[in-house]
């Protein structure tokens, strides 16, 4: 059975885990390419302005102002690429919410947050939107799909923990997840509707639905949702969408009474597909796409 695609943000992270989101999977790929500094061998905890807005070096050139977003590939803009000195090459498209932008890719050898270092990490170059900073990058996926991460709302902090060190906490309630692409996915209902929940920290709102997953329940309509606007923006525009109010969230054993719902009505980009965040499509001659 095909269960449709949720997103999950911020806001529900810190409402059901109440500390903090842990994001510990069960199969942690094998740590090549990854440092811990012997001091901090354990763990690494660094300050993240609203959860999710931290600092890093790229080559050892820096801070450079970073967004941890559970949602999102590696990405940055293209003239924080030229202040690098990175080589850019390759042609391709970045799907994101909106619809999709032209998108290149550069390798950084060396990506640092604190104590833990990343090596050989492939970023996806482009230009920056109308009304965006010119210089920014996100980091995501490669980060937690190697790693144990802690996002603490509360403390304003994110830990990184050496896998090999690395016991989930028996105390917490043990929530499930795995990997789609760049995708963090969980099992969840929609009142009673089967769906996948992409946790994203990169999103703005408690939860939206994707247009496949609205048009197949016909949830404007079971919702009489009659507000539509604005619904953010992606990587390719703007998106649109109702506003509504859903009864219950279920994930895992958390339920969420009555979060704030979009209802998305685009087709174009992540808001269309089944699985949410942002995908590259093409080729970087002499870099290893994974």
């Amino acid at each position: 059975m095909k269960i449709p695609p949720v997103m999950w943000t911020r806001t529900l992270a810190s409402l059901l885990v109440l500390m903090g989101l842990l994001v510990a999977p069960l199969h942690v790929r094998a740590q090549k390419g990854v440092e811990f500094s012997p001091s901090d061998a354990h763990a690494v905890s660094v300050h993240a302005g609203n959860g999710i807005e931290l600092q890093a070096t790229f080559n050892g050139q820096g801070p450079i102002d970073l967004i941890f977003d559970t949602g999102s590939a590696n990405i940055m803009s293209a003239s924080l690429a030229k202040k690098l000195g990175l080589t850019v090459a390759g042609t391709g498209r970045l799907d994101g919410g909106g619809g999709s932008v032209p998108a290149k890719g550069a390798m950084v050898d060396r990506v640092q947050i604190g104590g833990v270092i990343l090596r050989h990490q492939l970023f996806i170059v482009i230009d920056a939107p109308s009304g965006q900073v010119d210089d920014f990058a996100f980091v995501g996926d490669q980060w937690l799909q190697r790693l144990p991460v802690r996002i603490d709302f509360d403390r304003q902090q994110i830990t990184f923990y050496n896998p090999r060190y690395f016991n989930p906490p028996s105390k917490d309630p043990f929530i499930p997840v795995h990997f789609e692409g760049n995708a963090v996915i969980g099992e969840a209902s929609v009142d009673g509707i089967p769906a996948l929940l992409v946790i994203d920290t990169g999103s703005i709102y408690s939860l939206f639905l994707d247009s496949p997953f609205v048009k197949e329940h016909d949830l404007v309509h079971r919702y009489s949702a009659t507000i539509q606007g604005y619904a953010g923006r992606g990587w390719g525009g703007a998106e649109s969408g109702f506003y509504t109010r859903v009864d219950a969230l279920q994930f895992s054993s958390f339920t969420v009474k009555r979060p704030v719902a979009v209802l998305l009505d685009d087709t174009q980009g992540s808001g269309g597909s089944h699985t949410e965040g942002e995908e590259w499509r093409g080729n970087a001659p002499g870099v290893a796409l994974r």
